[in-house]
């Protein structure tokens, strides 16, 4: 009554069919590795398959791609992470020495500022007032 199913002629004619479509647009790197991850949606998926198809070499390397990713990695015990805990520094930084730094570099631009200020008020003073008492001299010439 009915005909035996040859499951490997049927891949065939499948395969046939697949590689006489167009040849889809090359995917990008980026979709690539989501695929090798199984990150992709369904039509992305079938999109980049399609691709596949065309560049048998790019599915080997999907492959061994995907072989290497394996299987996450345990969980590290909790005993291990408290004790690497103990070891690293706390990650609250102290407040008081980094505000000491702060305020000795202030208070070192502000003395830097006022000492700038006085020795150019002295030289400025010292300058003027010599040459105010020639020109009064030198008025007093002329007159």
């Amino acid at each position: 009554m009915s005909d035996p199913i040859d499951p490997t002629g049927d891949r065939r004619l499948w395969q046939r069919v697949r590689l006489s479509l167009p040849e889809p647009p090359e995917p990008d790197l980026m979709t690539l590795a989501a695929y090798a991850e199984g990150r992709l949606a369904d039509a992305e998926a079938e999109a980049v398959e399609a691709w596949l198809i065309h560049h048998p070499e790019a599915l080997a390397d999907i492959a061994a791609a995907r072989s290497s990713l394996g299987a996450a990695p345990a969980p590290v015990p909790l005993p291990v992470v408290r004790a690497a805990r103990t070891l690293a520094p706390s990650a609250q930084r102290a407040v008081w020495p980094q505000a000491m730094r702060w305020s000795s570099f202030a208070a070192a631009v502000v003395l830097v500022a006022f000492l700038g200020f006085q020795m150019g008020v002295a030289t400025a003073t010292s300058l003027i007032d010599p040459g105010l008492e020639d020109l009064s001299v030198e008025e007093e010439v002329f007159l």
